[in-house]
C-alpha cells in the first residue's frame, strides 16, 4: 500500500504551529450525517478533532480505539469528529462502509481545516474545551489507555471557572454593585446564589473559584513585568526529590511559568500543571516549546481542577497560595507516589496558606517521611531569607 502521509506532511510544513492553551482556530463543518460543528458549538462538553487519511496506516490502526473512546464518553458530552484529507469521495465513502466507522466524519480535501490547525502529519488530534485547545496528540495512540481516559475524565469533572468568574464580573459591574470591594461583593454574591436555589456548599465553592480567578488577574500583571525578581530556576527541593526517581505522571499545583513542570518533563515525566494566571500558563507553554518538552498546561484554580484518585506519581506544591490542595494529595497520589511541599512557615507573614511547626507531618500522617525540615533559607518568591517548611513524603 502506498501511504500518503509523507506527501501530506510536506504540503503542511508551512502551516503555523497551534499549541495547547491557545484558542482553537475558528471553523465550521457539516459532518456526513448533516450535523454542523464549530470549535465552540458541537453539541457537547469536549470536542476531539482528529485529522486523518484513509491511506495512512497509523490512522487506520488507531480508528478502533478512537471509536471505542467515542462510544465510552459520548454520554458524558465528548464529541469525536474525524476529518479526512481524502480527495476521492467515492473511495472515502467505501472505506467508511467497509470499516464500519461509527464516528462523526467529514472530508477536508483541500486541507484548509488541517492547515488552520498547523497539522504537519497524520494522524493528529486536538482536544478542545470551551474554545481552547487543552491537548494536542501527534501521531497514533491508544485512546482507551488509562492515561487518556483519566485525562478526559478529569477535564469533564472540572467546573468552568472562567464562566463562573465572568458571570460574577457582569453582576458586579451593575450600578448597585460597582463600588463594592471584592470581599463585600463575593459575600453578597454568595447570598444571591443561595437565594436563587444554589446549594450553600456549591455557592461557597463558586466564591472560592471567583477569588482564585481574581488572584490570577493580579498575578497576570506580575508575570507580565519584565523586571520580576522571583527565582525562575527549578526549586532545589523538587530537583532533589525527582533525582534518580523513575518518571511517571506528575502534577504541578500553581505551576506559575512552569519552571518545575518543565524540569520534570525534561527528566521524562508526563507533567500536568495548572495556574489561575493566563499569562503564567502561556509563558509555561512557550518555555516548554523552547525546551522541546511536552507539558499539559491548564488555566484553572485548585477548586476547579479535579485531582482525581490515585492518578499521580508525584505532586508538587511549591509556594502554593492556598492550603486546600495539600489535603487532596492523599487521595490523588498513587501508592508509592511522592508529594513535595515547600512553603513559608507561619513565622513569616502569618498568611493563611503558611504552615505551623510540624503541621505538614500531621497532614501526612501515615506517609513515609523522606525529608522534613524547617530552615531559614532564601524564599523563591520573596528572594530573601525567611523561615521555610520543606517536605518530601511517600504514600
Amino acid at each position: 500500500m502506498v501511504l500518503l502521509l509523507p506527501v501530506v506532511a510536506m504540503l503542511l510544513q508551512a502551516a503555523p504551529e497551534v499549541r495547547e492553551g491557545q484558542p482553537a482556530p475558528a471553523f465550521a463543518v457539516v459532518t456526513d450525517n448533516g450535523k454542523r460543528i464549530t470549535e465552540t458549538n458541537f453539541g457537547g462538553k469536549l470536542l476531539v478533532l482528529n485529522f486523518w487519511h484513509t491511506s495512512c496506516a497509523p490512522c487506520v490502526k488507531e480508528l478502533p480505539s478512537l471509536t471505542a473512546f467515542a462510544r465510552e464518553f459520548a454520554k458524558q458530552g465528548v464529541v469525536v469528529v474525524a476529518v479526512s484529507a481524502d480527495e476521492d469521495a467515492a473511495k472515502y465513502r467505501k472505506f467508511l462502509r467497509r470499516h464500519k466507522v461509527n464516528l462523526q466524519t467529514t472530508r477536508d480535501p483541500d486541507l484548509q481545516l488541517s492547515k488552520s490547525y498547523g497539522s504537519e502529519k497524520f494522524p493528529e488530534t486536538f482536544l478542545v474545551q470551551d474554545g481552547v485547545i487543552i491537548r494536542k496528540v501527534i501521531g497514533p495512540r491508544d485512546w482507551m489507555d488509562r492515561e487518556m481516559r483519566s485525562f478526559v475524565s478529569l477535564r469533564l469533572a472540572q467546573p468552568n471557572g472562567q464562566q463562573i468568574y465572568e458571570a460574577f464580573l457582569a453582576w458586579k459591574n451593575t450600578p448597585n454593585n460597582k463600588t463594592l470591594s471584592l470581599e463585600q461583593a463575593t459575600d453578597k454574591y454568595r447570598g444571591k446564589l443561595t437565594a436563587g436555589g444554589i446549594d450553600p456548599n456549591q455557592a461557597a465553592k463558586a466564591v472560592s473559584i471567583i477569588t482564585a480567578r481574581d488572584e490570577g488577574v493580579f498575578y497576570d500583571s506580575i508575570y507580565a513585568n519584565p523586571s520580576r525578581q522571583f527565582i525562575t530556576a527549578p526549586n532545589r527541593l523538587l530537583v532533589e526529590a525527582a533525582a534518580d526517581r523513575k518518571p511517571g505522571r506528575a502534577l504541578d499545583v500553581g505551576m506559575g511559568q512552569g519552571r518545575n513542570a518543565i524540569h520534570l518533563a525534561r527528566l521524562g515525566w508526563d507533567v500536568t500543571g495548572f495556574d489561575t494566571s493566563r499569562n503564567a500558563v502561556a509563558e509555561a507553554q512557550r518555555l516548554a516549546s523552547v525546551a522541546g518538552v511536552k507539558l499539559h498546561a491548564v488555566v484553572a484554580s485548585d477548586e476547579e481542577f479535579n485531582f482525581g484518585t490515585e492518578d499521580w506519581d508525584l505532586i508538587a506544591l511549591i509556594y502554593p497560595i492556598e492550603k486546600r490542595s495539600v489535603y487532596r494529595v492523599r487521595q490523588a497520589l498513587r501508592p508509592g507516589g511522592i508529594v513535595v511541599v515547600e512553603c513559608s512557615h507561619k513565622d513569616g507573614a502569618g498568611a493563611p496558606f503558611e504552615y505551623e511547626t510540624n503541621e505538614l507531618l500531621k497532614i501526612f500522617a501515615g506517609f513515609r517521611i523522606i525529608k522534613y525540615e524547617e530552615v531559614v533559607a532564601e524564599h523563591d518568591w520573596a528572594r530573601k531569607q525567611l523561615r521555610l517548611v520543606r517536605l518530601i513524603a511517600r504514600k
